[in-house]
């Protein structure tokens, strides 16, 4: 009797081993199954969507298609397509190493207003794009000098992001055309090309209908002598006493022969021949350049 209490009392604690060693290995196998499952979802996860290349270009579609209305100086409203107004923007930021920005609205206050008008209506119109947009627009009449302007509407592009980019061609001013520019480093070499691309660069900048215009306002007068001024210092030249008679074409004579001295620099060192640097050169054109990628 007692030999058999004392198989049984052995016995027992054996069966609540075994019982417990079950349930470990039921849970130990409960959550290897559920790791396996996260696993099997994780892999069978989409991957991301792909930036769609073709935003770039419904982008400049955009640019070249929507119309706007905004505020310009004078108390007036400009009215254009958004690249147009970019490229105005741009024209108004052209500045050489020593001046800054030339801004041609009139007045500082006015041609913040403006640039900040035509970005918002910007922004507004790429809301609907399934994508981040940057755009700049340059105003470069020489490509590799230094003188040239900006405007940048949109975040800038982030590394390690795929990039789709398009571009648009905005015409400004009235200057020569390709042919008349290759002509004059034909004739006349890198001084052909300087003086052709200054005498270009600078009505388009300081256009002389809204100068007199603005030199008549006396709201606006003091900014525009300022700015004259301003570029004048940076080019070592006065134009303001030209100015003060009225004799716009005068003043901006003076302007572009300085500025001419810059752009001989500047062919002689970005580029091989006179030739090379005719054909870069774009005294008319203001380049949008449209970057878009995946928020």
């Amino acid at each position: 009797m007692s030999s058999t209490d004392s198989e049984s009392s052995g016995d027992r604690p054996r069966a609540r081993s075994d019982r417990a060693s079950s349930t470990t290995l039921d849970v130990v196998c409960c959550l290897l199954l559920v790791s396996a499952a996260v696993g099997v979802l994780a892999a069978a996860s989409p991957p991301p969507e792909a930036h769609d290349a073709r935003t770039a270009d419904r982008a400049t579609t955009l640019l070249s298609t929507t119309t706007t209305t905004v505020d310009a100086p004078g108390d007036r409203r400009t009215h254009g397509t958004l690249a147009a107004l970019l490229a105005r923007a741009a024209v108004a930021d052209f500045g050489v190493p020593g001046s800054g920005s030339v801004d041609t609205s009139g007045s500082p206050d006015a041609g913040n207003r403006f640039r900040a008008g035509v970005a918002n209506r910007t922004r507004t119109t790429f809301a609907g794009l399934d994508a981040v947009v940057n755009v700049t627009a340059s105003y470069a009449p020489l490509p590799g000098s230094e003188a040239s302007g900006e405007a940048t509407v949109g975040p800038a592009v982030p590394r390690d992001v795929d990039v789709s980019v398009a571009r648009i061609r905005v015409p400004v001013g009235s200057g020569p055309n390709p042919g008349e520019v290759r002509g004059a480093a034909a004739e006349d070499g890198v001084q052909g090309v300087a003086r052709t691309v200054a005498d270009a660069t600078v009505p388009t900048v300081l256009a002389p209908s809204r100068t007199r215009w603005a030199l008549r306002d006396p709201a606006t007068r003091s900014a525009v002598v300022s700015r004259y001024r301003t570029l004048g210092g940076a080019l070592d030249v006065e134009p303001t006493g030209a100015l003060a008679g009225g004799r716009v074409q005068r003043a901006n004579a003076l302007l572009s022969r300085s500025l001419a001295d810059r752009y001989v620099a500047a062919v002689r060192s970005e580029y091989e021949t006179p030739e090379e640097a005719a054909a870069a050169a774009r005294p008319r054109v203001v380049v949008l350049t449209v970057r878009t990628w995946s928020p």
